[in-house]
């Protein structure tokens, strides 16, 4: 598979109803000390679950279970040994892939960060989401290509003409792009915005 990206960005494939937990970059250190705060990046698309499992380099473990499942995040309390972790932990929950979930805008495009404070490791907390929970599509195409065009290293006549090209349907955008003077590598990417587009 080839995936377009600019120099500032990695690509990263998540499966529906993913959870992946990372320290927030804002609480990123050099240490081995379990963080005060966890940002759970959880993916629309299915029910899913995952298990935090965390020791102090000691072989005591804490499991801390995480699951999106009929509209909700749930954390749940913590189990195995709980001097392992923090009595209380910030949540940072990034929905990602959902349409209008009501909140702040997420770090990654198509997403929303909501932030849990407090979470008791013997009580665990639910969030229940408000909305519309279907998988987001990518209906923000149109920006996202003026993006790539205008960072993209061609003339500004060039640029216009690939603009005024994605107007149309699927068939007729990629046979115009095909028969314009692009390199392949901005072709590539710009076919990728529009294949990742049901619509």
């Amino acid at each position: 598979m080839t995936l377009h990206r600019d120099l500032d960005s990695i690509p990263v494939l998540a499966r529906a109803g993913a959870i992946v937990p990372m320290v927030p970059l804002a609480d990123l250190t050099f240490g081995t000390t379990n963080p005060n705060a966890i940002e759970l990046r959880v993916y629309a698309g299915a029910d899913g679950e995952f298990t935090i499992a965390e020791d102090r380099d000691d072989e005591r473990w804490a499991f801390t279970r995480v699951r999106f499942a009929d509209g909700a995040v749930h954390i749940d309390p913590v189990e195995g040994d709980l001097a392992s972790v923090p009595r209380k932990r910030r949540f940072e929950i990034v929905l990602c892939g959902f349409i209008d979930v009501h909140g702040e805008h997420g770090p990654v495009p198509g997403s929303v960060r909501v932030v849990q404070p407090d979470v008791a490791a013997t009580a665990g907390a639910t969030l229940r989401i408000e909305g519309d929970l279907s998988f987001r599509t990518n209906i923000d195409v149109g920006n996202r290509a003026f993006e790539l065009l205008d960072t993209a290293q061609i003339s500004f006549v060039l640029k216009d003409q690939v603009y005024g090209a994605l107007d149309g349907s699927l068939d007729q955008v990629i046979a115009e792009l095909t028969t314009l003077d692009l390199p392949p590598t901005l072709r590539g990417a710009l076919i990728e915005l529009l294949v990742a587009n049901p619509a």
